[in-house]
């Protein structure tokens, strides 16, 4: 079966939605995404897209079953093993992450960055932060613009408890692309972490203006309301717990 889209029809959709991803319009990318595999069903470059963005989603079993049905079909796409690796991190199969990235890399030895970040996620889930952050360190040196990968350094560095280092990748990623919703809500978990609550606050708001369903940022900002008290008419700031249009 070929990997990518053979008929034009299938390539016009496939390109919509991979523009609508890299927008970070999930909802509508696995509309197209859907559309394009009604017209060729076994393309696995279509299946890993639809599967990125099923997890992005929180989709997980929908992801999953996306990156196997890809594997069967292409078992030496190294891109379904990231992707399937990364689903397993979110069930906490850290060694099966670990595995799936070792077959990527050997698969596609071109692109050893995204391999590595997942090396160094699974390390992290393994509580090996060492290591851990060698395998990003290496992943950036290798594509210093891979803001992912930085944003998962930083996540192991906060995990370490080293703050200012974690503080620092955020806020290259943010520099960056700042109105990404995860790095938001970390640098607010920071600022919290630190005892500088109306920084978080801002950070958590902004995380919801982008992803207004963003559980953990939801979660967030309920537990600053408490902890800051009704300081202001409203709770925190009308900005932060403005009611819904």
């Amino acid at each position: 079966m070929p990997r990518y889209p053979v008929e034009s029809a299938t390539r016009d959709l496939i390109e919509q939605a991979d523009r609508a991803y890299d927008a970070s319009q999930r909802r509508a990318a696995i509309g197209l995404y859907n559309q394009a595999l009604a017209l060729e069903p076994h393309c696995s470059y279509t299946l890993v897209q639809r599967g990125l963005a099923l997890q992005e989603e929180g989709r997980l079993d929908e992801a999953l079953r996306d990156y196997n049905q890809a594997l069967e079909i292409d078992p030496q796409y190294g891109l379904a093993y990231y992707g399937r690796g990364w689903a397993k991190n979110w069930k906490h199969d850290y060694r099966g992450e670990m595995e799936d990235a070792r077959l990527g890399l050997d698969l596609d030895p071109d692109n050893p960055g995204r391999y590595l970040r997942r090396m160094g996620a699974a390390l992290t889930g393994l509580s090996l932060f060492v290591p851990a952050v060698d395998a990003y360190t290496r992943a950036i040196e290798l594509d210093p613009d891979d803001l992912g990968t930085v944003f998962n350094r930083s996540l192991c560095y906060k995990q370490m408890g080293r703050m200012d280092a974690a503080l620092a990748d955020v806020n290259t990623v943010l520099n960056a692309e700042p109105n990404w919703a995860w790095p938001l809500y970390q640098r607010g978990i920071i600022y919290e972490q630190r005892g500088e609550l109306e920084k978080a606050a801002a950070d958590i708001d902004a995380a919801l203006r982008s992803d207004p369903e963003y559980a953990p940022a939801l979660d967030a900002r309920q537990r600053l309301k408490e902890r800051l008290g009704d300081k202001r008419q409203g709770g925190l700031t009308h900005k932060l717990f403005r009611p819904k249009q």
